[in-house]
């Protein structure tokens, strides 16, 4: 999708679609898959693709980057990875209809990447809202999935403050979104995310800053907030 302009206004600029990781990571590699639905999904991956494959869904908002440092150590103990970017997310497709983010969508959207990609069994590892899409998929389909691995998943006890961000997100707002995301706001956000476990370096808002030049990001997200099942187990 085309992208727009850097924010003038902080004395920052997005990273153009060709810095955008893994541009500066020869170790891993980047294509897209088209879908049985039509939708096209950039998967990030690295290793044999003979290995077994072990395939990483990342939480909302997040694209391959939330995996830079895991994607290498994994192939490097001899394993296929592969980090997708959900619909909605990174490069990938980004619907415009609230019904594609429910869960049930989500998980029946993994499935179709993982059919496209052609694995007979592969193990999955879901990290925060990815968790809660990677068990419907395993639900749905447990001959395809061999692990599954569940990083800080949401899903259990609901997510604090979500009727404010809900409250915060009318549907008429979605044409301000893409204005209201601001470098400064990516990084308050990373750092509520990131707790007192660690600080987001430049590298993480530059990267987590950068999808919200794609036409429809915010507007995604924001489908999320509302139709995704944020407490169901």
């Amino acid at each position: 999708e085309g992208h727009l302009g850097g924010d003038v206004g902080s004395g920052n600029r997005r990273l153009l679609p060709g810095e955008m990781y893994p541009a500066r990571d020869a170790r891993v590699r980047a294509r897209f898959i088209v879908l049985a639905s039509g939708l096209r999904v950039r998967i990030v991956e690295a290793g044999d693709e003979h290995a077994q494959p072990v395939v990483l869904v990342p939480g909302w908002g997040c694209g391959a980057w939330s995996f830079n440092h895991r994607i290498p150590r994994l192939s490097a103990g001899g394993y296929h990875v592969v980090a997708v970017e959900l619909k909605g997310h990174g490069f990938s497709d980004k619907p415009g209809n609230e019904n594609e983010y429910t869960l049930q969508s989500m998980a029946e959207h993994l499935l179709e990447i993982l059919d496209a990609l052609g694995f007979e069994r592969a193990s999955l590892v879901g990290h925060s809202m990815g968790a809660p899409i990677i068990y419907e998929a395993a639900r749905a389909k447990p001959a395809l999935v061999t692990h599954v691995v569940m990083i800080a998943p949401v899903g259990f006890r609901g997510v604090p403050g979500l009727w404010l961000y809900r409250a915060l997100t009318p549907a008429f707002a979605i044409s301000i979104l893409p204005i209201l995301a601001r470098r400064i706001v990516i990084r308050l956000m990373l750092e509520i995310a990131y707790g007192e476990i660690s600080r987001p370096s430049k590298a993480d808002i530059d990267e987590y800053w950068a999808p919200t030049q794609f036409a429809g990001f915010t507007r995604a997200l924001r489908h999320l907030l509302h139709a995704f099942t944020w407490k169901r187990y």
